[in-house]
């Protein structure tokens, strides 16, 4: 075993990720949303207000350079949300919130899986 490894050095995602930037759509209708990274099973995104865990939501957004324009839309539970490190450009305050999808389905999730190994 590698005496410098540092275990929080780790990747703890099962799944490929893929960390281009895109809008998405949440039932929160007061909520701007931009994702920063996905995977099948969940997504990170950058929030304007702050979302209690364990809230549940519908998701859904287009995945960009797809020549499938369709939408995917799923369920989702916030995980974490924490205050990002720093300010929009207006000066507020934005949130760090990691979203666990709940009810995507096979075809969405190859989509997903597809554009994450582009």
């Amino acid at each position: 075993m590698d005496e410098n490894l540092n275990i929080n050095d780790c990747e703890r995602r099962r799944e490929q990720r893929s960390g281009k930037n895109f809008s998405l759509q949440l039932s929160d209708s007061d909520v701007v949303a931009e994702a920063i990274d996905i995977t099948t099973s969940g997504l990170s995104c950058l929030l304007n207000k702050q979302l209690p865990e364990l809230s549940e939501m519908k998701i859904e957004f287009l995945l960009p350079e797809r020549e499938d324009e369709s939408s995917i839309s799923c369920s989702g539970v916030v995980v974490r949300s924490t205050p990002a490190r720093r300010k929009s450009d207006r000066g507020r305050e934005r949130f760090v919130t990691a979203l666990y999808f709940l009810d995507i389905d096979d075809a969405a999730k190859k989509k997903i899986s597809d554009f994450t190994r582009q």
